[in-house]
């Protein structure tokens, strides 16, 4: 119908529809629509036309039927001939240009599936979905019913596979030869699934691809609400877990997806808030108190001596302030002590003590108790402590005014001179106290006698007598004069006042005249001038002025102030009314209008185009909105002017401007009209506003792993890195296939590489260096150590490149987080932090095995630590390349990617933001540097030199790492020698200094001898003959202990006056005052002497006082230094003296250490 082709195909035919029309008839007419309107249900708006949505048909009643009814399967062919020449691709193959082409194809496959009489009922369509470059790849898509009333079997893939796998390549059934390339996977199922735009599953729901179809399953927490008839899954609705609220206690309830969260009030915990928290475990409760527990906390009963909410404060019962009377409370646990002021007793320090229960107050006194004493309150005429004295009353002299004093008991008698009174004559007899003086006069009294100080108006001794002041007469003006008391009053005249009656009366004084008028004053009167409009005696009327009616033409008159105002009607003026007003003398009309005048106003005669009363109004022909399509009227006088919005033309702008009539989409597009403009509708893979820009494929980097894209027309091509392949060069490529690693390594492929993990004893890249055995402490080579394994490894601060060789290692200290161990999540646990624990070696080990596959710069890892915080990481790393941390870290996170590693079977998953690579300062500690103790180390970035000081000689092994062993400067073979050469100048030196000391040692013993063989010296206290008994202590020939000799010691050092002398602090002195020496005698026994060194200058005693020169004026004196030559050296050794004067060859010579001498 409408114009459709027949086309006729193996057990039926089909109608190829023109544009406009679809159905199995060609039958039903695409409605015109705009972009998402106009269309019915399951339709959507293509090129201006309703049409179905993708997998759905339209069916009976011209409606779209769905993904229940029918199923589609995706069929890619690749034509690579058409009539027998080479098919190349073009674009338009999906416009227009290309219906033929695809009408061809379509029509083949038809009589293909024609073959299959089950698979040709059910068939509903052929679409081709898209083309590609490739020769040409058709991508179509084809529809069943699946189930059709002519077709007892169900469609599947299998059977669509089958009804099209042909062995024929050349088809030609369409009257169009088309070469087609076939292969296995020309038909598959349509993933509906794959995208969003493929199945119209809710965005709540799971899509699961069926054979030709899908279904949709909303997803856990998700129910289906969609209406009657519409498949499941279409419209999901999350489930509202809350409702019931499942929360317990007050809970909040927070609805999730699929669950639902509590928030619990305070005192509850658990998932549904159900358990009552006991705030009790662990006890809170403090000394020995009871604990019961409460909703959101617990109470604490204390036991007696405590308080506070847990019972942890002890009650200060000194808190009260119990102790009385100023005393200390100490407190105790449910108790307190008072220590009572003096003065008190009792528990609480209230019992005062009662000192005045001995009686201790005389002469009849009162005692007052008080704190810690007594008062004694004394009978009259008694004083002292106890009241023990009788008081004098009369001394000092108590009487006054020279009477004479009497003491008695307990008071004096005076007896006054005359004029005095009192007890003490301290009276003054006060004459005044009869009131001898008259007339309120005031009387002072005086010694015997008084004086009377009158009133005014009064005189006299005693003020009897009046004074006249009216005499003689003080008033003027003819007035009358009574005499008063002090004063007088005038009786005056009318018209006179004033106390005298001198003052004239101004009568004008109160203002009595009104309205502005004078007021002249005359003898007791006044007389009033009016001004104009006033009359009266105080000109106190108004004179009215509208009396005579003078206002014309029904003016209201108004009386003012001798005057009148005319207030006039509408349309007159002037002073009385009696103009009549022209309205149009303004020339209120305007625009040309013409103006008659009238009684109070006028009349405007408009011109065409104006109205109002004034004829100011421009007659807006805008009003009636002339203008079509939005266009902007502007108002002329007697007219208007339309201003066309874009996109429209005409006077009225009622013509719609068409845009696409200068064919402005290009590459195929189809043009739309609109209003103002247009709109393109690409084909595939072009876009823009006119359709002119081909769209980048590559811009979404759709190439993985590094590979590079290509842009082609609505396509790609990707170059894959080496190491991957596959159209998006995704597949990593396994790189050990030809197994590289030797001597049985195991091998793990990277991205274009693989690490080889040598069995032990075995390295380089490929394990291909065998291994080097050895015996602790032989010789590996200069940079190699031998291991626990007696195995040859490079040394600490080495690296072993690919070829074995040991290089110089550069040192980072690395941190990073991990999230995920073989797929599923990690914790930090404090096994972890215990290097011999299983948790602790399983985790390093995968850790350093992933690490050093996927990190290609990394060539050692060791010192793992992990801490909390999920899990962090911490190791030192080592390359043998130098770099700064911020590079080692950049080269790191390239080669971790998205932070997910896998190999082995194993996989750790880390976080890439938390990496942290920083530089290890081995000059910190010396255990971390090989550095000489003679050489200087300074840090450099994941490493460090050593420098030999200056002096030293750099005889380091490795000449890339000097500074490690740094020796004088001096050649060995100069050492010797000069070691040799001193060594017999010493010995030469010990000969000589021994013979010279046998020499004095014996000029020494022969003067010894001689001296103790003369007589006793005439000095107390310094005996001929010095013994030792048992104690080593030395006696005289009497027995006599030197150390009871004041205290003093004496050393048998022989000749004086060399000899040595010491006080009760062992500080041992020279006779003739050269200071004394710092030599203990108690570590060699008190036969000895001592010195310093050679060359020590000797220092004074602080015990020695100043004397003369080794004299003084007693025999103990003798005993005691002088102090005054300290700069002559003291002898170098001790010798020791048996008491039998025989000498001992043995010399000590001691050394000092913080002031001591040591043997």
């Amino acid at each position: 119908m409408n114009g459709a082709v027949c086309r006729d195909v193996i057990s039926g035919y089909y109608c190829d529809c023109p544009a406009g029309y679809a159905g199995a008839l060609c039958d039903h007419v695409n409605s015109e629509c705009t972009v998402n309107t106009g269309c019915g249900v399951n339709e959507v708006c293509t090129a201006n036309q309703c049409v179905c949505e993708r997998d759905r048909i339209r069916g009976e009643n011209d409606i779209c039927i769905g993904v229940t009814e029918v199923k589609e399967y995706s069929m890619t062919l690749t034509v690579s001939e058409v009539d027998g020449q080479p098919a190349v691709y073009d674009p338009s193959l999906m416009g227009a240009e290309g219906e033929e082409f695809r009408q061809g194809i379509e029509y083949e496959i038809r009589q293909i599936i024609g073959n299959d009489a089950s698979l040709s009922v059910a068939l509903v369509d052929v679409v081709t979905r898209n083309i590609f470059s490739g020769s040409i790849v058709v991508e179509m898509a084809l529809i069943f019913r699946e189930n059709s009333s002519n077709n007892s079997s169900n469609i599947n893939l299998a059977s669509v596979v089958a009804a099209t796998t042909t062995d024929e390549n050349i088809l030609r059934e369409s009257g169009t030869a088309f070469t087609i390339v076939w292969n296995a996977s020309a038909v598959q199922d349509a993933n509906e699934c794959e995208d969003s735009a493929g199945n119209d599953c809710s965005p709540y729901a799971q899509c699961m691809n069926t054979d030709g179809s899908y279904e949709c399953t909303c997803l856990p927490g998700y129910e289906n609400t969609g209406p009657s008839g519409v498949p499941p899954g279409r419209n999901c609705t999350d489930i509202n877990e809350c409702s019931p609220d499942p929360c317990l206690n007050g809970a909040t309830c927070s609805d999730g997806v699929n669950g639902y969260t509590c928030t619990c009030a305070d005192g509850y915990s658990g998932d549904d808030c159900g358990t009552d928290i006991n705030e009790c475990s662990p006890d809170p409760c403090l000394n020995a108190a009871t604990c019961t527990d409460s909703v959101n906390g617990y109470t604490c009963i204390c036991v007696d001596g405590f308080s506070g909410d847990d019972c942890g404060t002890d009650i200060n019962e000194c808190s009260s302030d119990p102790c009385l009377n100023g005393a200390t409370c100490s407190d105790r646990v449910n108790g307190y002590t008072c220590t009572c002021a003096d003065g008190y007793s009792g528990d609480d320090c209230g019992t005062d003590i009662n000192e005045c229960s001995s009686d201790p107050c005389l002469n009849g006194a009162d005692c007052s108790d008080g704190v810690n004493g007594y008062i004694c309150i004394c009978a009259d005429g008694y004083s002292g402590d106890d009241c023990g004295t009788d008081i004098n009353e009369c001394y000092p002299n108590p009487c006054l005014n020279n009477a004479v004093c009497t003491d008695s008991v307990n008071g004096y008698i005076c007896i006054c001179v005359d004029g005095y009174s009192g007890d003490d004559c301290g009276t003054d007899i006060n004459e005044c106290s009869s009131d001898p003086c008259l007339n309120g006069a005031d009387c002072s009294d005086g010694v015997n006698g008084y004086i009377c100080i009158c009133a005014d108006g009064y005189s006299g001794d005693d003020c009897g007598t009046d004074i006249n002041e009216c005499y003689p007469n003080p008033c003027l003006n003819n007035a009358v004069c009574t005499d008063s008391v002090n004063g007088y009053i005038c009786i005056c005249v009318d018209g006179y006042s004033g106390d005298d009656c001198g003052t004239d009366i101004n009568e004008c004084s109160s203002d009595p005249c009104l309205n502005g008028a004078a007021c002249t004053d005359s003898y007791n009167g006044y007389t009033c001038t009016c001004a104009d409009g006033y009359s009266g005696d105080d000109c106190g009327t108004d004179i009215n002025e509208c009396s005579s009616d003078p206002c014309l033409n029904s003016a209201a008159c108004s009386d003012g102030l001798n005057g009148y105002t005319c207030t006039c009607a509408d349309g007159y003026s002037g002073d009385d009314c009696g103009t009549d007003i022209n309205g149009c003398s303004s020339d209120p009309c305007l625009n040309g209008a013409g103006c008659s005048d009238g009684v109070n106003g006028y009349i405007c005669i408009c011109v065409d185009g104006f109205s109002g009363d004034d004829c100011g109004t421009d007659i807006n022909e805008c009003s009636s909105d002339p203008c079509l399509n939005g266009a902007a009227c502007s108002d002329e006088v007697n007219g208007y002017t339309c201003t066309c919005v874009d996109g429209y033309i005409g006077d009225n702008c009622g013509t719609d401007i068409n845009e696409c009539s200068s064919d402005p989409c290009l590459n195929g597009a189809a043009c739309t009209d609109e209003v103002n403009g247009y709109s393109c509708i690409c084909v595939d893979g072009y876009s823009g506003d006119d359709c002119r820009t081909d769209i980048n494929e590559c811009s979404s980097d759709p190439c993985l792993n590094g590979a590079a894209c290509s842009d082609g027309v609505n396509g790609y091509t990707c170059t894959c890195a080496d190491g991957y392949s596959g159209d998006d060069c995704g597949t990593d490529e396994d790189e050990c296939i030809a197994s590289p690693c030797q001597n049985g390594g195991a091998c793990s492929s990277l991205a274009n590489r693989f690490l080889c993990e040598c069995s032990a004893g075995y390295s380089g890249d490929r394990c291909q260096i065998e291994p080097v055995t050895c015996v602790s402490g032989n010789s590996c080579g200069e940079l190699k150590v031998c291991n626990t394994e007696e195995m040859c490894e490079c040394g600490p601060d080495y690296v072993e490149n690919a070829s074995g060789q040991c290089e110089v290692a550069y040192s980072f200290e690395v941190s990073l987080t991990i999230t995920s161990l073989n797929g599923g999540s990690i914790s930090f646990t404090i096994a972890l932090t215990d290097v011999t624990s299983s948790e602790y070696i399983r985790l390093a080990f995968i850790l350093r095995r992933l690490l050093l596959l996927q990190v290609r710069i990394l060539r050692r890892l060791a010192r793992i630590i992990f801490t909390s915080g999920s899990v962090i990481a911490t190791f030192e790393i080592g390359t043998d390349e130098p770099m700064s941390p911020n590079d080692l870290q950049q080269m790191i996170l390239s080669d971790l990617g998205n932070g997910n590693i896998t190999s082995g079977g194993s996989s750790i998953g880390v976080d890439p933001d938390s990496l942290v690579a920083t530089d290890v300062n081995e000059c910190l500690t010396a255990s971390d540097n090989d550095c000489s103790h003679n050489a200087d180390c300074v840090n450099v970035e994941g490493s460090y030199n050593c420098t030999c000081r200056e002096g030293y000689a750099d005889r380091s092994p490795d000449a890339r790492r000097p500074g490690r062993v740094c020796t004088g400067g001096l050649s060995t073979g100069t050492i010797i020698a000069l070691s040799v050469g001193l060594g017999v100048v010493f010995l030469l030196f010990i000969i000589l200094t021994c013979t010279a000391c046998v020499f004095m040692q014996s000029r020494a013993n022969l003067i010894n001898k001689e001296h103790y063989a003369r007589s006793p010296y005439n000095v107390r206290g310094h005996p001929t003959h010095r013994t030792r008994d048992g104690g080593r202590a030395f006696k005289t020939d009497v027995d006599r202990d030197f150390a009871h000799l004041y205290g003093k010691y004496a050393a048998p050092r022989p000749i004086p006056p060399f000899a040595l002398y010491g006080d009760g602090t062992r500080n041992w002195y020279l006779s003739d005052g050269r200071g004394h020496m710092d030599s203990p005698f108690g570590s060699r026994g008190p036969d000895y002497h001592m010195s310093p060194p050679r060359g020590s200058v000797a220092r004074p005693s602080h015990r020695g006082s100043q004397r003369p020169h080794g004299y003084s004026a007693s025999p103990v004196d003798r005993l005691q230094p002088s102090l005054n030559d300290f700069e002559d050296t003291l002898p170098p050794y001790s010798r020791r003296y048996d008491p039998n004067f025989e000498e001992d060859d043995e010399f000590h010579r001691p050394y000092y250490v913080s002031g001591e001498a040591i043997y």
